[in-house]
């Protein structure tokens, strides 16, 4: 709902103590910035009664219709804004020229003003302009947190995944060498195929189940035999991830030369 009559804007704007207003035709022309009337923004001291005069004056000018309404209690912020929809009525406002009473005022929000209810309707309207004001001010603050946090995250990903690579290549050799790296290998592998059961082909072995060599395997599970291959793969070998990685590429790209490859370790 807009604000109705010449009167009652004049009244809100004087009410609110903003003597810096401009009125536009539509919200798309005060996106572009056309304005149909403006206080004195290049006086830094404009005086409210002054504005208000002004005021009168253009909104008696206006041809009949809704406008859009903004005010500003100083020429160099937008804190403190107050933004409504108007209506203005035909010819001059009856209550400016003293000839009859003022027409009905309606207030978004609100309803109807009375004489009996306008100063507090008054006040509802100052907090619920203020109550938005907060609601943008906290949005603006979460929106900035939100993509810092998101940069950081990036980043300190970023960071995170060279970090480990890096320091993966030189200390798995290392570990490998200790009791207490082995077993946290070796518990980082179980974790990892824990969490893979459902793989097509990944089977768990028997304890002690023989090769077709007849000879027993070294591990209780599958998950240790990988383990030990990494282990020996990795021994003073710093290559041995990129070997493996080059040889998944081969048996995804090239099935043909990876089975001869793997069929020609069968001897060993």
């Amino acid at each position: 709902m807009a604000i109705q009559g010449k009167h009652n804007v004049i009244e809100l704007a004087r009410s609110y103590n903003a003597p810096y207003w401009k009125i536009y035709e539509s919200e798309h022309k005060r996106t572009s910035g056309n304005f149909v009337a403006i206080a004195d923004f290049d006086n830094p001291n404009l005086a409210l009664e002054t504005s208000m005069d002004k005021l009168r004056n253009d909104l008696n000018r206006l041809t009949p219709g809704r406008y859009v309404f903004v005010s500003f209690k100083n020429s160099t912020t937008s804190k403190g804004m107050m933004d409504t929809l108007i209506e203005i009525e035909g010819g001059p406002s009856a209550a400016i020229s003293g000839i009859n009473a003022a027409p009905e005022f309606f207030m978004a929000g609100i309803g109807k003003i009375t004489p009996d209810n306008f100063e507090e309707a008054i006040e509802t309207k100052m907090k619920m302009i203020r109550e938005e004001e907060r609601k943008l001010a906290e949005q603006a603050r979460l929106k900035a947190e939100n993509e810092e946090l998101k940069r950081q995250l990036a980043e300190n990903e970023s960071g995170f995944n060279k970090g480990v690579m890096t320091i993966g290549t030189i200390a798995y050799g290392m570990m490998s060498q200790t009791p207490a790296g082995k077993e946290f290998i070796g518990m980082a592998k179980r974790a990892m195929f824990t969490a893979n059961k459902a793989i097509p082909g990944l089977v768990t072995t028997s304890p002690n189940e023989a090769t077709e060599s007849g000879e027993a395997i070294s591990g209780t599970s599958e998950d240790d035999r990988l383990v030990s291959a990494v282990e020996n793969l990795s021994r003073g070998n710093p290559e041995w991830l990129t070997q493996l990685e080059k040889l998944a590429r081969l048996k995804e790209k090239d099935p043909a030369t990876f089975e001869m490859a793997v069929g020609s370790l069968d001897s060993l």
